[in-house]
């Protein structure tokens, strides 16, 4: 009688050819989808690696497989299937714009800053997102005659020599992982430092859910600052200098002495590159915290949490502040932005650091183009506000306009110089920067003029999204994607070097800054002061790597050569 039943079963997959080639296809496709896809996460592997994903992924989804067979409904297989394409593709995208690994843990955190992104078309989009939907076309045929078969009926029938076969192979995988020290339990220990290898491993969402039970409550993630050595310095001038910091969205290191028929894109920063102190190349903290990276790291002398965004963890009490140095010091510290205060939760977030004001859209009360207010607009308000400030001051600016897709120009000036640039991305990005520049000129001259005794001081946030025809400053190494932006300082001294040797870093701003203005301090910090021209004597930290400064301007023609 049973093998009267398993001949009739195998009669019906045999009569269903065209049915049992299609699903066939799907399974392959949709285990091709999977390991291609965490391997983007981890920047690519050797075929090895790569064949020994493809083997575990398939004989993940075969369980799985198996088991909305044997549940057999409809609906649940198109749930499972949406549900597969938006954690794909969300992964992708959030992999394309900020080359790390989201985290489940990120989503309730996140929302609001993913819908203000998602509503202003500022993520674009990239070819590799169509990854999460390779199998598509198969999926809606299987779909559509989903009836033809029993499958419920068939699973059962297979079920047993499916499960047994699937689990003992992942168990000996694992076993052989825990022999070579290679297992989940290795990589954990030193989390977040081996996650590439978990992600590699045993997916994404594994690395969530480890990710969450870590970092919870926050505690996990507060354990993992490393503030490095303390830099304690005695006053050295009995005026001290007024602070003026620019941070420009999307500043490429290259953008300083581009030219498009034989004009600088930047005249004005190019003209400060030449005059005054020049930091070619400058690394970027460009993380799970998106653009707020750069100013937490910058106030903090702190590297960002690769997993969570750091300006929104809560028990953070920002015992590294700069801005709080300033203000113990006498000196009126202010902040202001083209966004809403609670992107990224800034506004909370600049209070602990000891902002006496953070200037947000809403409170300036600016007019609201897109998304955020005009850089102009911001730098107006800005400048009137500091016509009746006390000296001395510590005034922290954050333009917007330059951000991605690059569009916004637009509803504020007409710049016909690039017209003729292709393609639309890289035209807009040009018109942006130039538009940005001069915003900066007219703010930086006035504020010179009216408060002489003032250091100036602008750097970009990170690099542009991929655009064609133009060539960014970062490059990806066998572990990591690394991005440059310049380092534009003005002193009261109108001091002037240059320098191309050597990479400076986001956790050498704070202390440069403090030197410049000649007050007592101490601040923990891993880089170190750029005030003196000289090289700072440590390492650049990165994910729990270590990058020589050299090495790393010199490494940027070497990984650029591999990838050509």
């Amino acid at each position: 009688m049973n093998n009267e039943k398993k001949n009739s079963y195998w009669d019906v997959l045999k009569s269903e050819k065209t049915l049992i080639l299609i699903l066939s296809l799907f399974y392959v496709l949709n285990v091709l989808k999977v390991t291609v896809f965490n391997l983007i996460m981890v920047n690519g592997v050797n075929i090895f690696t790569s064949l020994s994903k493809f083997v575990v992924t398939a004989l993940i989804l075969s369980i799985v497989f198996l088991i909305l067979f044997i549940i057999n409904r409809k609906l649940i297989w198109c749930i499972f299937y949406i549900i597969q394409v938006i954690y794909v593709g969300g992964f992708l995208c959030y992999h394309d714009y900020f080359n790390s690994i989201f985290h489940l843990f990120q989503i309730a955190t996140l929302f609001p800053e993913g819908t203000a992104v998602v509503e202003h078309f500022s993520v674009p989009f990239q070819l590799n997102m169509l990854i999460s939907i390779i199998d598509l076309p198969f999926f809606i045929y299987y779909m559509v005659h989903y009836k033809k078969v029993n499958w419920r009926k068939c699973a059962f029938e297979f079920s047993r020599k499916i499960l047994l076969f699937s689990i003992t192979f992942l168990i000996i995988i694992e076993l052989l992982h825990v022999i070579t020290k290679s297992s989940y339990v290795n990589y954990v220990s030193d989390y977040p430092k081996g996650e590439n290898e978990v992600v590699l491993q045993y997916g994404t969402l594994i690395n969530s859910i480890y990710d969450y039970i870590f970092n919870a409550d926050g505690k996990g993630l507060l354990k993992q600052y490393e503030y490095g050595k303390k830099i304690t310095k005695e006053a050295t001038k009995t005026d001290p200098t007024n602070v003026l910091m620019i941070q420009v969205e999307s500043l490429d290191a290259n953008i300083i002495y581009k030219k498009y028929d034989g004009k600088y894109i930047a005249p004005f920063l190019s003209s400060v590159a030449d005059k005054y102190i020049y930091h070619r190349r400058m690394m970027s903290y460009h993380l799970a915290g998106g653009s707020s990276d750069a100013d937490y790291s910058i106030m903090n002398s702190l590297e960002p949490f690769t997993s969570f965004p750091s300006m929104k963890l809560i028990a953070d009490k920002y015992p590294n502040s700069m801005p709080d140095i300033f203000r113990k010091a006498g000196y009126q510290v202010n902040a202001f932005h083209g966004n809403i205060g609670s992107f990224y939760n800034r506004t909370k977030a600049y209070k602990q650091m000891g902002y006496q004001n953070f200037y947000d859209v809403d409170k300036m009360k600016l007019t609201i183009a897109k998304w955020g207010a005009s850089d102009k607009d911001v730098f107006d308000y800005a400048y009137n506000f500091m016509k009746t400030e006390k000296e001395p001051f510590f005034n922290y600016i954050i333009t917007m306009t330059s951000h991605t897709p690059f569009r916004y120009v637009d509803d504020y000036e007409t710049i016909s110089d690039y017209d003729d640039v292709k393609p639309e991305g890289t035209k807009q990005y040009y018109k942006s920067i130039h538009y940005v520049d001069e915003q900066i000129e007219q703010l930086v001259t006035k504020v010179l003029k009216m408060y002489p005794n003032t250091c100036v001081y602008i750097y970009g946030d990170h690099t542009p999204g991929d655009l064609n025809d133009y060539e960014k400053s970062s490059y990806h190494t066998e572990k990591d994607y690394l991005e440059f932006v310049p380092l534009l300082i003005i002193t009261p001294e109108k001091i002037h070097y240059t320098n191309t040797k050597y990479a400076a870093s986001f956790l050498d701003v704070a202390p440069t800054v403090l030197d410049f203005s000649g007050i007592s301090y101490s601040i923990r910090s891993k880089g170190g002061s750029l005030s003196s021209g000289n090289e700072p004597n440590s390492l650049i930290p990165f994910k729990g790597r270590q990058y020589d400064r050299r090495e790393l301007i010199t490494n940027e023609e070497k990984y650029k050569e591999s990838d050509d």
